[in-house]
Protein backbone atom coordinates (compact mmCIF):
# COMPACT_ATOMS: atom_id res chain seq x y z
CA UNK A 1 0.00 0.00 0.00
CA UNK A 2 1.12 3.04 -0.90
CA UNK A 3 2.10 6.23 1.15
CA UNK A 4 -0.06 9.72 1.39
CA UNK A 5 3.78 11.06 0.47
CA UNK A 6 4.28 8.29 -2.70
CA UNK A 7 0.67 9.16 -3.94
CA UNK A 8 0.97 12.77 -3.76
CA UNK A 9 4.63 12.82 -5.16
CA UNK A 10 3.32 10.69 -8.51
CA UNK A 11 0.44 13.22 -9.01
CA UNK A 12 3.24 16.21 -8.93
CA UNK A 13 5.36 14.09 -11.02
CA UNK A 14 2.22 13.55 -13.59
CA UNK A 15 1.33 17.33 -13.12
CA UNK A 16 5.03 18.42 -14.15
CA UNK A 17 5.30 16.25 -17.07
CA UNK A 18 1.92 17.45 -18.64
CA UNK A 19 3.04 20.71 -18.25
CA UNK A 20 6.45 20.70 -19.91
CA UNK A 21 8.65 21.29 -16.54
CA UNK A 22 11.69 19.92 -15.65
CA UNK A 23 12.30 19.57 -11.87
CA UNK A 24 14.99 21.89 -12.41
CA UNK A 25 12.25 24.73 -13.67
CA UNK A 26 9.71 23.71 -11.15
CA UNK A 27 11.80 24.03 -8.59
CA UNK A 28 12.54 27.60 -9.26
CA UNK A 29 9.61 28.26 -9.43
CA UNK A 30 8.69 27.34 -6.24
CA UNK A 31 12.22 28.03 -4.63
CA UNK A 32 13.02 24.79 -3.88
CA UNK A 33 16.37 22.39 -5.27
CA UNK A 34 15.73 19.95 -8.21
CA UNK A 35 16.74 17.46 -5.75
CA UNK A 36 13.93 18.48 -3.08
CA UNK A 37 11.49 17.91 -6.33
CA UNK A 38 13.15 14.79 -6.82
CA UNK A 39 12.51 13.90 -2.96
CA UNK A 40 9.22 14.79 -3.50
CA UNK A 41 8.11 13.22 -6.47
CA UNK A 42 9.61 9.98 -5.16
CA UNK A 43 7.58 9.99 -1.74
CA UNK A 44 10.36 10.69 0.56
CA UNK A 45 9.83 14.26 1.10
CA UNK A 46 6.51 15.57 2.24
CA UNK A 47 4.84 19.21 0.81
CA UNK A 48 2.76 21.60 3.36
CA UNK A 49 -0.45 22.93 2.25
CA UNK A 50 1.03 26.20 1.31
CA UNK A 51 3.41 24.26 -1.02
CA UNK A 52 0.87 22.11 -2.78
CA UNK A 53 -1.19 25.72 -3.57
CA UNK A 54 2.78 26.94 -4.50
CA UNK A 55 2.89 23.80 -6.66
CA UNK A 56 -0.80 23.77 -8.19
CA UNK A 57 0.19 27.63 -8.85
CA UNK A 58 3.80 26.83 -10.69
CA UNK A 59 2.04 23.61 -12.78
CA UNK A 60 -1.42 25.58 -13.44
CA UNK A 61 -3.35 22.70 -11.82
CA UNK A 62 -6.04 22.00 -9.56
CA UNK A 63 -4.80 22.00 -6.19
CA UNK A 64 -7.53 19.23 -5.04
CA UNK A 65 -6.12 16.89 -7.94
CA UNK A 66 -2.80 17.22 -6.57
CA UNK A 67 -3.59 16.82 -2.84
CA UNK A 68 -6.58 13.91 -3.72
CA UNK A 69 -6.31 13.05 -6.77
CA UNK A 70 -9.84 14.11 -7.44
CA UNK A 71 -11.30 14.51 -10.11
CA UNK A 72 -10.23 11.37 -11.49
CA UNK A 73 -7.67 11.14 -14.43
CA UNK A 74 -5.08 13.68 -15.39
CA UNK A 75 -4.53 17.02 -14.13
CA UNK A 76 -6.20 20.15 -15.38
CA UNK A 77 -3.64 22.07 -16.32
CA UNK A 78 -3.44 25.55 -17.50
CA UNK A 79 -6.92 26.50 -15.78
CA UNK A 80 -8.01 29.68 -15.42
CA UNK A 81 -6.49 31.91 -13.32
CA UNK A 82 -9.49 32.97 -11.54
CA UNK A 83 -10.55 29.15 -10.96
CA UNK A 84 -6.88 28.61 -9.71
CA UNK A 85 -7.45 31.30 -7.32
CA UNK A 86 -10.93 29.89 -6.02
CA UNK A 87 -9.23 26.28 -5.81
CA UNK A 88 -6.38 27.47 -3.97
CA UNK A 89 -8.43 29.70 -1.77
CA UNK A 90 -10.48 26.60 -0.98
CA UNK A 91 -7.78 24.57 -0.18
CA UNK A 92 -6.50 26.92 2.28
CA UNK A 93 -9.86 26.94 3.89
CA UNK A 94 -9.54 23.21 4.01
CA UNK A 95 -6.31 23.13 5.51
CA UNK A 96 -7.66 25.65 8.25
CA UNK A 97 -10.61 23.48 8.78
CA UNK A 98 -8.23 20.39 9.52
CA UNK A 99 -5.94 22.39 12.11
CA UNK A 100 -9.44 23.81 13.88
CA UNK A 101 -11.76 20.40 13.06
CA UNK A 102 -14.10 23.11 12.07
CA UNK A 103 -17.14 21.67 9.33
CA UNK A 104 -16.93 22.86 5.82
CA UNK A 105 -20.03 25.02 5.42
CA UNK A 106 -17.83 27.79 4.02
CA UNK A 107 -16.39 26.33 0.56
CA UNK A 108 -17.05 27.75 -2.14
CA UNK A 109 -20.84 26.58 -3.34
CA UNK A 110 -19.48 24.44 -7.07
CA UNK A 111 -17.23 23.03 -4.51
CA UNK A 112 -19.17 21.18 -2.33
Amino acid sequence: MSTFAEEYGKRVNTARTVAGLTQTELGARVDLTRSSIANIEAGRQSASAEQVIEFAEAMRCDPRWLLTGWPPGRPTVLAPRQDMATAAANLRKIANMLDASEAPEDLTEGDR
